[in-house]
């Protein structure tokens, strides 16, 4: 096979300080080397030593750093058909770690970290993964995930298991629910039997998602604005 050492990938403009959103000491790529021979290089199973992922998102256009890759072009339904049977090889992750971060005017804000490993492994359909993944926080082992990712779209489907709040778990979300699980002071511990989430369809469109949650020892805080008729609150807020 091949051994690529300090592998980078960036995206826009190297300068800007999110530019980069992927980096591994090392990857080992096995091939079949009859596909060599007649001219293609098609990876059959890639190993990922210690790859950090840096996620970067700017709450203002709720934007991440890894949208600039897709560009601002719709697959065409040609791009779509030439791609469909190209074989995704067997990725295996090895000490991971993923970083979330915002960026606010300019300047670069650490939200937090987990690590894990795990498998993506191609199925009997094409530009399909299903993966298994394990994550490992600052204070305790992780949530772990199974599902599958359609590569083309993005679109995902999960299941996910072991979610405890804490810094760990608020580390893994993005700002908007970030701030709700703070508005609502939440705590305990969720399960998730079922996750789809849908990317936007255009630049700047909304993604959407839906989710099962199993609770065990939740608590959550409701305040009253959120349960008071609009009369009540604009009276409050007189007073």
């Amino acid at each position: 096979g091949l051994r690529l050492d300090d592998v980078t990938l960036s995206t826009g403009d190297p300068n800007l300080p999110d530019s980069t959103i992927f980096h591994a000491q090392s990857f080992f790529i096995r091939y079949n080397p009859a596909e060599l021979l007649a001219g293609k290089l098609a990876a059959t199973q890639i190993i990922a030593v210690e790859p950090m992922v840096t996620l970067i998102e700017d709450p203002k256009t709720h934007t991440w750093n890894y949208e600039r890759i897709l560009g601002n072009n719709s697959p065409s339904k040609h791009k779509s058909n030439s791609t469909a049977n190209i074989p995704v090889p067997q990725i295996i992750l090895r000490d991971a770690q993923v970083s979330y971060m915002e960026m606010r005017d300019g300047k670069i804000t650490p939200v937090g970290w987990y690590s894990l490993e795990g498998q993506l492994n191609p199925s009997d359909e094409p530009d399909r993964y299903d993966f298994q993944l394990q994550s490992r926080g600052r204070l305790a082992m992780g949530p772990s995930a199974e599902g599958s990712i359609r590569m083309g779209s993005g679109t995902s489907f999960a299941k996910l298991k072991n979610f405890t709040f804490g810094p760990d778990i608020r580390a893994m979300l993005m700002e908007a629910p970030r701030q709700w699980c703070d508005d609502h002071e939440i705590q305990g511990s969720i399960d998730v039997p079922e996750m789809s989430f849908t990317p936007a369809a255009t630049p700047g469109g909304t993604p959407t998602f839906k989710m099962q949650i199993a609770l065990s020892g939740v608590e959550l805080a409701v305040h009253p604005r959120e349960w008071m008729s609009r009369e009540q609150n604009q009276n409050v807020q007189w007073f």
